[in-house]
C-alpha cells in the first residue's frame, strides 16, 4: 500500500492520510514482537510512510501520533485508538472549518482559488447553501489539472464557476473579492500548497485582495524542509523530451506568512502569531 500512496499524485491529503492510517493499522495487526522491537519497527514503518508523500503534513502527523501513543502507553490497542481518532478528526475537519470560514466571505463575493481541496469545496458549498451568492474562479492547476475537478464539483452544487489557465490567475485577483485556498502543511515558514499558490498570494498582496487559508490544525508542522518538495515526473509536462531541455515539475510552493490575511482552522480564525505559537514544539 505504501507504494500505491507514493504513486498517487491525484488524491487529496485527506484520502491519502486515510489510506496511510489503514496501512498503519494493518502493519500493527501483523506485529508479534516485543514492545521494544515494536517501537523500532513502527518507527521504520512511519519513516517509510512519510517518505511516500513527504510534503503532506497529515501523513507525518498520523505516523507521529501512532509512534507517540506506542511510546507513551506501550500497547497496540492504544496505538490503534490514536490512529482512528486522528482519522476521524481529519474527516470531520472540513465541515468544522467551513462553519468558521463562511462568515468571512462577504455576500456576493467572487472568489479565486487554486488546485483541489476538500476543505475549500466544503467552505464554498456551505457558503452557497447559506445563500451568500458567491461565484468562483478555478485555475486549471497543471500538470494534473485538479482545478478542473474542483470546477466540476462546484458546478454540481449550482455555484457559478469559471475556469482559467494558470498563467492568467494572478491577474484575476483584481477582479475578485478574495482568494481562498487549502493547504498540505502549515509551517513556521508559511503555507505549503499546490504550485501556483504563491503567485496568487503575491498578486493578492499587490491588489489588496484578502488571502484566506482554510486548513486543519492536523496539518500543522513544527518543522519544514524544502527537500520535501520533490521533482515530479517530467513526462507529466512534456511527452517527448527536447535535447538539452530540463523540465521542472514541482507540485508545491511555499507562501510566506506576510501574504496570508486569514488562517481558519477547526477552532476559528487565527492570527499568524497564534499559529506560530501552536507550531512551537
Amino acid at each position: 500500500m505504501l507504494e500505491e500512496i507514493a504513486r498517487d499524485h491525484r488524491s487529496g491529503a485527506t484520502e491519502l492520510t486515510r489510506r496511510a492510517g489503514e496501512a498503519l493499522l494493518r502493519f500493527l495487526e501483523e506485529q508479534t514482537g516485543s514492545p521494544s522491537a515494536l517501537v523500532e519497527e513502527l518507527a521504520r514503518f512511519a519513516e517509510r510512510l512519510t517518505e511516500a508523500q513527504p510534503a503532506m503534513a497529515s501523513l507525518r502527523n498520523v505516523a507521529r501520533r501512532a509512534l507517540g501513543a506506542l511510546q507513551e502507553r506501550g500497547d497496540l490497542a492504544a496505538v490503534k485508538e490514536a490512529v482512528q481518532e486522528f482519522l476521524q478528526a481529519l474527516e470531520r475537519s472540513p465541515a468544522r472549518i467551513a462553519e468558521r470560514a463562511v462568515p468571512l466571505l462577504p455576500p456576493g463575493s467572487r472568489i479565486l482559488t487554486v488546485s483541489y481541496s476538500a476543505t475549500v469545496l466544503e467552505v464554498l458549498a456551505r457558503a452557497h447553501r447559506e445563500g451568500r451568492g458567491i461565484a468562483v474562479v478555478c485555475p486549471e492547476s497543471r500538470p494534473l489539472c485538479e482545478g478542473l475537478r474542483l470546477a466540476r464539483e462546484l458546478a454540481s452544487h449550482g455555484i457559478p464557476t469559471e475556469i482559467c489557465v494558470d498563467a492568467l490567475a494572478p491577474a484575476l485577483t483584481e477582479e475578485c473579492d478574495l482568494v481562498v485556498v487549502g493547504g498540505d502543511a502549515l509551517a513556521p515558514e508559511g503555507l505549503l500548497n499546490k504550485c501556483g499558490t504563491l503567485p496568487l498570494a503575491l498578486a493578492a498582496h499587490r491588489t489588496h485582495t484578502p488571502f484566506l487559508v482554510a486548513i486543519s490544525s492536523l496539518k500543522f508542522l513544527p518543522r519544514f524542509e524544502r527537500s520535501w518538495i520533490r521533482e515530479m515526473p517530467p513526462e507529466e509536462v512534456l511527452d517527448e523530451p527536447f535535447p538539452s531541455v530540463r523540465v521542472r515539475n514541482l507540485y508545491f510552493d511555499l507562501t510566506p506568512w506576510e501574504y496570508i490575511t486569514h488562517t481558519v482552522t477547526e477552532s476559528g480564525a487565527l492570527t499568524a502569531e497564534e499559529v506560530r505559537r501552536r507550531l512551537s514544539p
